[in-house]
C-alpha cells in the first residue's frame, strides 16, 4: 500500500491499516526506525486503567472458563488477521 505525502509533510494511513491497528480519530502513533532502516508504526501502549470496561460487550451472565477466554482471543486475532489480508 502507498500513501502520498502532502506539502505539509502529512500522510493518510490507509483504511485497512487503521482498521487492523484499531486506530480512531485523535489516536496517537509511534514511528520507529529499525536497525535494517525500515520504519515501523505502532500504537503506544496504554495504561492498564485504559482497559477498564473494554470487555463489557463480552460480559456473560455467568463466569467464563480460561478455555472460553482463550477461544475468544483466538477468534478476535483470526478476524483481525483476515481483515489485514483483504
Amino acid at each position: 500500500m502507498q500513501a502520498k505525502v502532502t506539502s505539509k509533510g502529512q500522510i493518510t494511513i490507509p483504511k485497512k491499516i487503521r482498521d487492523y491497528m484499531q486506530l480512531n480519530e485523535s489516536d496517537k502513533v509511534d514511528f520507529k526506525v529499525g536497525e535494517d532502516g525500515a520504519v515501523y508504526i505502532t500504537k503506544p501502549q496504554k495504561s492498564i486503567m485504559d482497559l477498564c470496561g473494554s470487555l463489557n460487550k463480552y460480559k456473560k451472565d455467568r463466569p467464563v472458563t480460561v478455555e472460553e477466554m482463550h477461544e475468544a482471543v483466538l477468534e478476535v486475532a483470526a478476524e483481525r488477521h483476515r481483515k489485514c489480508l483483504e
